[in-house]
């Protein structure tokens, strides 16, 4: 009849769903849920009805966490826009572009949301990868050909204004220290390229990476990729690897398949343990670790979850049945609000952008603008 039975029995079914198959975690989620309830009406049966009753936790028990700051913010979503099934999204001024499955590229105003700019984008068969910088947007371009090709685009106007042939297979891309940076395939393994927007053409290139590239990121703080249970910088030059490694020793934290975030003067790697690391991107070492899970035991993600940084927060973005974002306080950790997208993720489930002041998050139907003034913290 205490409180603390209600936390007991979570982290048993917390333990025994790790290790239960995925086509078992449905029925034990029923099971679980069931023994919560029978806790909770203990609880509330054990409650004296009049009287005084002591506030204070018995000796030897915990104080339960505080679950209000994960409860639900409807009003933070400020617009729907009704661009279909987008496959990348970047910012460019007060822009906003997206770049759709049947190869429609869109343009958004972030002042008034409506879409001023729709241009059709021929024979790309697949990639579509979009990244912003030195006053142009660049696309991926995988043609039907086979061949891979880097759009630059104007975007005032839309148009294509230069091609750069790039070797190997479409990967992901990113625009950090006055280049461009593509993660491309080739045999025996994988590449990393540096292209110069000014003289068009690849400039550097790593040696062949014998791992799949999980995450890869580049900006102010360098250019970062994650492959297995290392988190490894490529150096400036863009011809080697010699750059940094992460150590994660002396942290409860693993590197297995990071997902990472550049922001605020570090990097940020959210591992599967659901704990996220906060790297020092001059010296490689982690100087902090948090966990959302330690404000709110039952708030666990079950479809990716992916990371973004910006306005100041952690942005977690995840399918629990309806797309959900979770705001975290980048000094504490500590989960700020929840938003309920709504919707199923279907193929843009990897994706949310902080791009002119708001979060955007493609649903599939449609794409969703939050506004972080809407959230607390």
């Amino acid at each position: 009849g205490r409180r603390i039975d209600v936390d007991d029995a979570w982290r048993q079914f917390e333990q025994r769903r790790r290790e239960t198959s995925p086509r078992g975690n449905r029925w034990l989620t029923i099971a679980a849920a069931a023994v919560v309830v029978i806790a909770v009406v203990a609880v509330l049966a054990g409650r004296p009805h009049g009287g005084h009753h002591d506030p204070r936790p018995a000796a030897g028990a915990s104080r339960p966490p505080a679950l209000s700051a994960t409860r639900n913010y409807p009003a933070a979503i400020t617009a729907r826009i009704g661009v279909r099934n987008v496959i990348s999204m970047a910012g460019a001024g007060d822009a906003v572009w997206a770049m759709t499955l049947s190869g429609e590229l869109v343009r958004i105003s972030a002042r008034t949301n409506a879409v001023t700019l729709s241009v059709h984008i021929p024979g790309i068969a697949i990639g579509g990868q979009l990244a912003a910088g030195g006053g142009r947007l660049w696309l991926d371009a995988c043609r039907s050909s086979g061949r891979v090709q880097l759009l630059g685009i104007d975007p005032a106007t839309g148009r294509v204004r230069s091609r750069i042939t790039v070797p190997g297979s479409c990967g992901s891309i990113a625009y950090g220290l006055g280049h461009l940076w593509i993660v491309s395939g080739v045999k025996g393994g994988i590449r990393i390229l540096r292209i110069s927007p000014a003289a068009r053409r690849v400039d550097a290139r790593t040696p062949i990476i014998h791992n799949l590239v999980y995450s890869f990121v580049a900006g102010p703080e360098g250019v970062w990729y994650s492959t297995g249970s290392r988190i490894r910088q490529v150096d400036p030059s863009g011809t080697r690897l010699a750059g940094l490694t992460v150590n994660d020793s002396g942290y409860q934290f693993t590197l297995f398949d990071a997902e990472l975030a550049l922001g605020h003067g570090a990097i940020w790697a959210l591992s599967g343990n659901e704990n996220i690391a906060r790297i020092d991107p001059a010296t490689g070492g982690i100087t902090a670790v948090v966990s959302y899970r330690s404000f709110d035991p039952t708030y666990a993600f079950t479809g990716g979850p992916f990371i973004e940084v910006g306005q100041d927060s952690l942005w977690l973005l995840a399918d629990l049945g309806h797309t959900q974002v979770l705001r975290i306080s980048l000094s504490t950790g500590q989960p700020l609000g929840r938003i309920r997208v709504g919707g199923s993720c279907g193929q843009p489930c990897s994706q949310i952008y902080d791009v002119a002041g708001a979060v955007w998050v493609p649903s599939g139907s449609d794409i969703v603008r939050i506004d972080p003034a809407r959230l607390p913290g």
